[in-house]
C-alpha cells in the first residue's frame, strides 16, 4: 500500500486515496484482504472518518485496488496530522508493506491581532510562541546604519479601541524589502 500527503483545505472533506498493489497481477482465485484506518496522530471523528472493510479483493490478472479515506476540512492552525491505512489476512499474496501512512497537510495560517501580542501588561501574554501577524507597514528602517526592520500597524478593520493595548509592533527584520503601505503576514516567536 502506497503513502498519501495532501492539503486537508478549509471546509468541507478531502478524498485520500490509497492503492493496494501487486507485484505481479493476481493469481486464479484473486488476492483477498481486509483493509481498516488506524489512528496516529490524527483522530477518527474529528480529522477523518474511520473506516473498515473485510472480504475486499483484487480479482485474478488485475494488480491493484483503491481504498478511500475521506478527511475533515478546518480552519484550525496545527502541526500536519498522520493516521494509518492498513492491509490484514491477506490470502493470496505475500505481504511486503502492508501499513499506509496518510499525512494530512496543515494549510491553514491564523492571523493573530497585534493588540493580542502586545496585550496589556509590561510583557507580551504570548511570549515564546509562534504567532503570525497581518498589518500594514507604515514606517521602514531597513536601509543600512538604520533600525533594521519596520513598523508594522494593525488594519483600521481589526483595531480593538482598547487604549491598555497597542496595535502597533517594530518588526526587526531587514532581509525583505518591506515598502510603507504593504500589506503584510510576519511570522515570528
Amino acid at each position: 500500500i502506497n503513502n498519501v500527503s495532501q492539503n486537508e483545505g478549509n471546509s468541507g472533506t478531502a478524498l485520500f486515496t490509497f492503492t493496494v498493489s501487486l507485484s505481479e497481477p493476481a493469481p486464479a482465485g484473486g488476492v483477498t484482504f481486509d483493509i481498516a484506518t488506524a489512528n496516529g496522530t490524527a483522530t477518527a471523528g474529528s480529522d477523518y472518518v474511520a473506516k473498515a472493510l473485510s472480504g475486499q479483493s483484487i480479482a485474478a490478472g488485475n494488480t491493484t485496488y483503491s481504498f478511500d479515506v475521506v478527511v475533515n476540512g478546518d480552519t484550525a492552525s496545527e502541526p500536519n496530522e498522520t493516521f494509518f491505512v492498513n492491509v490484514s489476512n491477506i490470502v493470496g499474496a505475500l505481504n511486503t508493506n502492508a501499513q499506509g501512512l496518510g499525512t494530512i497537510i496543515n494549510d491553514d495560517i491564523v492571523v493573530i491581532h497585534i493588540h493580542d501580542v502586545q496585550g496589556t501588561g509590561s510583557a507580551s501574554p504570548m511570549v515564546g510562541q509562534s504567532v503570525t501577524l497581518q498589518g500594514i507597514a507604515t514606517a521602514n528602517f531597513q536601509a543600512a546604519n538604520s533600525l533594521g526592520g519596520f513598523y508594522l500597524q494593525e488594519e483600521d478593520a481589526n483595531i480593538d479601541a482598547d487604549p491598555a493595548t497597542s496595535e502597533g509592533i517594530f518588526v526587526f527584520h531587514s532581509l525583505t524589502p518591506v515598502a510603507v503601505g504593504d500589506k503584510v503576514n510576519v511570522t515570528g516567536t
